[in-house]
């Protein structure tokens, strides 16, 4: 049981590794890190797992009102274990795709 008296909910642990991968980017200070992870979430990717903020960093080099967000990529293939050059692949197409969809900037 959980400490809140509910049981756990157990899944099967994955077959194949995953491998990951991080993103940076300069936003306007007023674009929350929800509306980027929720953009993420749209795009359709056959590997991606989960996309985390990691951090949001704040500095005077970066621009008034600006502000850096990074996110982490955790990507697998249910089917195998997933090759570096698809994981950079797909992680260069999110980001692209991204890069286009989500006011960003």
């Amino acid at each position: 049981l959980s400490q809140m008296g509910k049981p756990n909910k157990m899944e099967p642990l994955p077959l194949y590794p995953s491998s990951w991968g991080d993103w940076a980017v300069t936003v306007k200070e007023e674009v929350p890190g929800s509306g980027i992870l929720d953009g993420m979430y749209s795009i359709d990717s056959p590997y991606l797992e989960k996309v985390n903020l990691k951090y949001i960093y704040r500095s005077d080099k970066l621009g008034e009102k600006k502000k850096n967000v990074t996110m982490h990529f955790i990507y697998r293939d249910l089917n195998e274990t997933i090759e570096n050059k698809t994981v950079d692949l797909e992680h260069a197409r999110i980001v692209e795709q991204a890069i286009e969809s989500i006011k960003i900037s």
